[in-house]
């Protein structure tokens, strides 16, 4: 038998569907996210004409409220968790998690439950795996690959797949405004950064694939591609 929770703001009404009797915690998260919601979207709701809001819109609060991205496959960011594992001491569970994750070669998919339960048959209890996990991410050696991250991945992927190294460096010291050449190419002096082939070849293929202006100012998807890039360099 189902248990339900409801939660009545101004303008919304708000309900779980529970396999069990639910926790205070719980009761306390849905009021909040009600809270948020009508905080939000209250321009919306107060002229609501019964068009649904946007799935995306939504997701992102109820991420945020019930901490759900715990059920998402998560991401190990490669190019962090090395000199991250270096840092810590042989018995730390962080580096056993870490290890188990690269040794296993999950780095692209793995699931926090999954992980508790790998770490409980080498004797570390759930909760003392569930905060090493916890700090990790916190840490941002990884990340949850949630609906909207999973789907900017596959959209920008193809034009990641056509910027080579050269592009991604202008591209960067671009998104850090430097727009003129001699400011380009004095911020990558600066990263001690040598382009190999000519600064207005890059340009030129950063402004076809519609990640900058001719007025070499930054596009959303060139934000998007930058922002990735910085959340997963492998990309």
């Amino acid at each position: 038998q189902f248990k339900i929770i409801l939660s009545e703001g101004k303008y919304v009404r708000c309900a779980i569907l529970l396999s069990k009797r639910s926790s205070e915690k719980l009761k306390d998260n849905l009021q909040l996210f009600n809270e948020k919601f009508e905080e939000k979207f209250k321009e919306k709701l107060q002229r609501h004409d019964g068009v649904m809001f946007k799935e995306m819109q939504v997701l992102s609060l109820i991420e945020e409220v019930f901490e759900i991205d715990l059920l998402y496959p998560h991401r190990l960011i490669r190019n962090r968790a090395g000199e991250y594992i270096r840092n810590l001491k042989k018995s730390d569970i962080k580096k056993l998690l870490l290890d188990i994750i690269i040794i296993e070669q999950l780095e692209s998919s793995f699931y926090i439950q999954e992980m508790i339960a790998t770490l409980k048959t080498r004797g570390i209890n759930e909760i003392q795996s569930f905060n090493a996990l916890q700090q990790i991410k916190n840490d941002r050696v990884c990340f949850a690959i949630n609906p909207r991250t999973s789907y900017l991945i596959e959209k920008v992927s193809p034009i990641i797949n056509s910027i080579d190294l050269d592009d991604k460096n202008v591209l960067f010291a671009l998104f850090e405004r430097n727009q003129t050449q001699p400011d380009i190419l004095k911020f990558l002096k600066q990263k001690s950064i040598t382009l190999e082939k000519n600064l207005n070849d890059c340009l030129d293929n950063l402004i076809s694939l519609g990640l900058i202006t001719l007025l070499n100012t930054m596009t959303e998807n060139g934000d998007l591609v930058v922002t990735l890039l910085k959340l997963i360099p492998e990309l």
